[in-house]
């Protein structure tokens, strides 16, 4: 008996070509039902509503938070905007020996300061 030895293309979705749509369109805050309908009528893609969550769902697990995808910095922005990376360790450092105590408040009791 031959077994199966699983060639040809893995799957993929239809949806996979629209991904940035239906991640701007979510961003715009429309409904699972509105991408939808606009994926079959602007693109002729025919899908569900829930298809088109699944899709989406799967596709975004263990990626950042919708919205909080990284924007690409230009390299000499990088370079001037980042200090050096002990300098922040140093600052705190220099903060705290330099840190004066804070004045603390007279306690009242009975018409008396207890200090």
């Amino acid at each position: 008996m031959q077994k199966n030895k699983g060639g040809g293309k893995p799957f993929r979705s239809k949806l996979e070509p629209y991904f940035e749509v239906i991640s701007s369109a979510r961003r715009q805050r429309q409904t699972w039902v509105e991408i939808s309908l606009e994926l079959t009528n602007k693109y002729g893609v025919d899908c569900t509503a829930q298809g088109v969550h699944s899709f989406f769902k799967t596709r975004v697990k263990g990626r950042l938070p919708l919205g909080f995808e990284p924007t690409p910095i230009k390299g000499a922005a990088l370079t001037d905007a980042t200090p050096p990376a002990n300098s922040i360790g140093e600052k705190y450092q220099r903060d705290i020996r330099t840190r004066k105590p804070k004045a603390q408040k007279p306690l009242f009791i009975d018409d008396q300061i207890i200090r």
